[in-house]
Parts: C-alpha cells; structure tokens; sequence
C-alpha cells in the first residue's frame, strides 16, 4: 500500500465512522427487533419503540426518531442523532470541547501534509484567509512551509478565543472581526 492508499484509507475512516456508530447503536439496542414484532403493518412512533424496549432515558425517543432518521435519510449522521451540529455539541462542555479540538487538529494535519506535499498553489501568495479556520493548524501549516505568507484565521468568537499562538505571520479574526491574537502587521 502506497502512502496515497493510506491516506485515501485513513480519511475514509474519519468521514465514514457515523453512520456504522448509528446503526450498530440501533442494533444493540434492539431497536429493530422491537419494529419487527409489532408486525410488518406497523407504524410505531420512537415513543412506541422506546417503550416496548423499557428505555428509562426521557430523551431516548428523540433520540431514536433521530437515529432511525439518519439511517433512512442519510446525511450527517451526528446532526440527525443529537438535533445539533458537531460544532455546537463541542462547546456544551471542557470535555468534549477538547475532545472535538484534538480530533479536529489531528484529522487537519493529515490533510493539510498531504496537501502541502503536492499542492503548489501556495507558492506566490503574499496573504491568505482560512475561513472556519478553527484553533489555526492550517493556517499554521501553511505560513510553516510558505513564510512569505501573512495568514488570517477567521472563525467564531469562541473557537479564537482556544486558538493557541503560533509563530510567525498569522491573525486570528472571530466573526465579529475582532483581531483576538496577533502579530500581523
């Protein structure tokens, strides 16, 4: 297996993890068996559901509804379960806000050396903006191996705010268009 393959395979991992999660949840659940024994004219609502498998959790029929969605529907698989964006759901607590950052940083990385390995795009530009740049790492990656650029990391109030400083030419904009950490001039 070439680099290449390793990377295609590893980033299949990362973006197609969801939906298996979902549907094993709703397997070991028992979600489906619980469907099947009402008969194949049944039209069970996730309150039904959850109450023939004795769920004592008050959420679990949103979050069946939710489940049973994503698999019939597709789309984001976590956005349909948990009624909001990964986003969102990274900043309800410390936890899983550094959780969500150190996966985030680490899924960028192995993109972004990939791209800098045979992109060439980079090479005569004097500044540049990462819109939804999150904590940075891009932007980092990016002025790292092209120091002529001066790079602008734009993002929520929230997110700038968790942004470590990096060395060099770089800005960090929330979407107020407060300068947060800086040493762009």
């Amino acid at each position: 297996m070439g680099s290449n393959d390793h990377y295609v395979y590893a980033m299949q991992l990362v973006t197609s993890a969801s939906f298996p999660m979902v549907l094993e949840t709703v397997i070991k659940l028992k979600v489906l068996e619980a469907i099947a024994e009402a008969g194949s004219d049944a039209q069970l609502t996730a309150h039904e559901i959850v109450s023939r498998l004795l769920i004592p959790n008050k959420d679990a029929p949103d979050m069946v509804d939710r489940m049973l969605h994503a698999i019939v529907e597709g789309g984001v698989a976590y956005e349909k379960v948990h009624g909001i964006l990964t986003f969102e759901y990274s900043t309800l607590d410390a936890t899983r806000k550094e959780a969500f950052n150190n996966a985030m940083l680490n899924h960028t990385t192995i993109v972004m050396k990939e791209i800098l390995e045979c992109y060439n795009g980079f090479n005569n530009l004097e500044s540049m903006v990462d819109v939804g740049g999150g904590l940075g790492i891009t932007t980092n990656m990016i002025v790292t191996k092209h120091p002529n650029i001066k790079g602008i990391n734009f993002d929520l109030p929230h997110v700038t705010r968790s942004a470590p400083f990096y060395p060099g030419y770089m800005a960090y904009f929330d979407s107020f268009g407060i300068k947060v950490n800086t040493i762009l001039e």
